[in-house]
């Protein structure tokens, strides 16, 4: 049987030819008529590269990018999102995103009815030189492969790169993980003084936010902790209060 045929699902990898990963990922980018879907935990100047030689022009583009557990990010990436932001422009592509999501590790390149995951980084030495493997996927397998990217859009912790950027200057190499525990001890302040009492949870991020926190922090704290527990809805998924 035909696993390819069968499930359209393909195994490759580079130990099969050393650029057949490298030519997928072309093969991919050149297809996509429409929109182009990314995602990894870093890129570098030569996958841009690569997308500004074969994405057609217009081409709405959604790129993830990972960033360690404090959404530390790497010069060299942030060298090469720089280089990215030029492309897009001159390109004329339509970006949703970039975002960053700490702890990202896989591998995703989404294409019009294709797609790619796997080991491969998507940087010039995982494509030219490392031994990889990947599978390329067909059919109603890519709606899977959709399917991650946007459970991925909806974490808690996934935030805009521009507000990574914004907030903490450029590069965004400083932590956030130390202003979203600073929130956490200002959620659990607020309900002291309202004696515990469940609290509507746009009254709520009103109240930190006029402590001078950032909006789109706070959010993330609430949702973070109303996720580890930390808070919970009594009655209503409007109204939280403190475990």
């Amino acid at each position: 049987m035909d696993y390819q045929q069968s499930h359209g699902v393909e195994i490759v990898s580079s130990t099969h030819s050393p650029y057949v990963l490298r030519n997928t990922v072309k093969r991919i980018i050149s297809g996509a008529s429409n929109s182009l879907l990314i995602a990894g935990p870093f890129y570098d100047r030569y996958f841009f590269g690569l997308l500004g030689d074969y994405a057609r022009k217009g081409l709405d583009i959604g790129l993830i990018v990972g960033t360690y557990r404090d959404y530390q990010i790497k010069d060299w990436v942030v060298d090469a999102m720089s280089y990215f932001e030029g492309l897009s422009h001159e390109m004329r592509w339509k970006i949703d995103g970039p975002f960053c999501t700490p702890n990202l590790h896989y591998k995703m390149l989404i294409g019009q009815d294709i797609g790619l995951c796997g080991s491969l980084n998507l940087t010039g030495t995982a494509m030219n030189y490392n031994l990889e493997i990947g599978m390329v996927v067909r059919g109603s397998n890519v709606e899977v492969l959709r399917d991650i990217y946007q459970r991925t859009l909806r974490l808690p912790r996934t935030i805009e790169w521009t507000r990574l950027k914004d907030y903490h200057g450029y590069p965004p190499n400083k932590t956030i993980i130390f202003e979203v525990e600073r929130i956490r001890k200002c959620i659990s302040e607020v309900y002291q003084s309202n004696r515990n009492c469940p609290i509507h949870k746009a009254n709520l991020k009103k109240a930190i936010v006029r402590l001078g926190f950032p909006e789109h922090l706070v959010i993330s704290a609430i949702k973070e902790m109303l996720m580890q527990n930390e808070l919970y809805s009594p009655n209503s998924n409007d109204f939280v209060r403190l475990v």
